[in-house]
């Protein structure tokens, strides 16, 4: 906390996955993610290592 890190946070495409709230029950289906993007990054290249991380199925959402 407290710490400032240069680069920006950009909300990208990925393969459709559910979150479930686990007070409710209720299911959520989402398509998209925040990724930070590091001063110098190439977005381009960010995107496609994220896309190859959303074969991950996040089981449980906290609110």
């Amino acid at each position: 906390m407290g710490t400032e890190i240069p680069g920006t946070i950009k909300k990208v495409e990925v393969e459709p996955y559910e979150m479930i709230n686990s007070q409710t029950g209720e299911v959520a289906m989402y398509s998209k993610r925040n990724v930070f993007i590091g001063e110098g990054e190439n977005e381009e290249e960010v995107g496609k290592e994220n896309a190859i991380e959303n074969n991950i199925i996040a089981e449980e959402e906290v609110i």
